[in-house]
């Protein structure tokens, strides 16, 4: 019905006559707000452009420094780069696998401008620690939550502890409309930035950098969400608390079975994951990670498509890139740990099923571990 109404309204994209968008962008944007307990909401064409969006809203140029992990999508790191900033990799925590709260709390506040804070497979373990660090080193927090949509950190949805959180709808994201994203300004960080004006520097970014019809001072690209894309992802965010249960249930399930064979990753107390994906670390003392995906590789329950697959995750930190190799990058502090952890990784993505489909892919994982 939804689809419909925008087929017959015509109104394809919504920004031709309202530089908020459409009906339906701003009826996802408000669903979006509301979801998270506050907050601007403001639809963008990807994840990827929703982090771009927000650095040059905060300011972020050329010369500054963001932190950031080395454990995630090169989307993460690639729009510091476009905005002519330089990426600086922290070393990850051994059991999370996120930005190490320790390692961070060694670096000096004048070593960077803002951290982007990835919960990898949508574990937040470590968000409040690193929000309290940000605040005291004047540091902005921006939350990539591509992976991590109802995630909670405490009593309360990630989303608004950094001056700005970013989403994805890629078509492998719990709520998806093939592609698209979001950004998300927390009305409760005025004390590192000016909320109402990041707001509408992000309206113009996505907008050509346009404002009211006219350019403002910056001239952009397009980053807009189209009316089609945002009624699917209107009926997704009416499922994705259904979605993050059916999928916390199996990743339960699977870490019963496979836990004793491989350590699966850490979600600290007081922190509750979506688990997007389950991941497990081959033990140095059992089966290597290659050997266990080499043995899984032929089962009927691996269809390789979103929502089942067997695999191995980030095979390399983003810094061993060929961009970063050609270029001679150095990083300035030692990534060891992650780049152990992705010897080891072996990842298992079953999402959206019922525990009859569960009870297959147990049998047959049972038959090779």
């Amino acid at each position: 019905m939804l689809l419909k109404d925008v087929l017959d309204s015509e109104e394809l994209s919504g920004f031709y006559q309202n530089q908020r968008g459409g009906k339906y962008i701003q009826l996802l944007e408000g669903m979006f707000s509301r979801y998270h307990g506050g907050g601007e909401a403001i639809t963008v064409s990807n994840g990827t452009s929703a982090i771009y969006c927000a650095l040059l809203a905060l300011g972020i140029k050329p010369g500054d420094k963001v932190i950031t992990t080395p454990l995630t999508f090169v989307g993460t790191v690639s729009p510091i780069i476009q905005v002519g900033a330089e990426p600086v990799f922290v070393d990850v925590d051994e059991s999370t696998w996120n930005l190490s709260p320790q390692l961070l709390s060694e670096i000096p506040s004048e070593s960077a401008k803002a951290v982007i804070f990835v919960p990898l497979l949508g574990n937040p373990s470590g968000l409040l620690e690193i929000k309290r660090m940000c605040y005291e080193k004047g540091w902005y927090l921006i939350e990539d939550n591509a992976q991590a949509l109802g995630a909670m950190a405490g009593w309360q949805r990630i989303g608004t502890h950094g001056i700005a959180s970013t989403y994805s709808f890629q078509s492998t994201k719990s709520a998806s409309c093939g592609e698209g994203g979001m950004v998300l300004v927390s009305p409760d960080y005025r004390k590192m930035g000016n909320p109402a004006h990041v707001i509408t520097s992000i309206r113009a970014v996505r907008n050509a950098g346009m404002k009211y019809h006219a350019w403002t001072e910056s001239v952009s690209g397009n980053y807009r969400m189209s009316e089609l894309q945002a009624t699917v992802c209107c009926a997704q965010m009416m499922k994705i608390d259904m979605f993050n249960f059916l999928q916390r249930r199996a990743s339960e399930r699977l870490i019963k079975v496979v836990g004793d064979t491989m350590t699966p990753q850490c979600v600290n107390n007081g922190y509750e994951s979506t688990r997007f994906i389950t991941g497990f670390n081959a033990d140095n003392d059992g089966p290597t990670a290659d050997h266990i995906l080499s043995s899984l590789e032929d089962l009927p329950v691996n269809k390789k498509k979103p929502g089942a697959n067997i695999g191995h995750g980030y095979s390399e930190i983003v810094p061993d890139l060929a961009y970063f190799k050609v270029r001679g990058f150095k990083n300035p502090y030692p990534l060891d740990v992650a780049r152990n952890l992705t010897y080891g990784f072996v990842w298992l993505d079953f999402r959206w099923k019922t525990d009859e489909e569960m009870d297959v892919i147990i049998e047959c994982i049972k038959q090779v571990l």
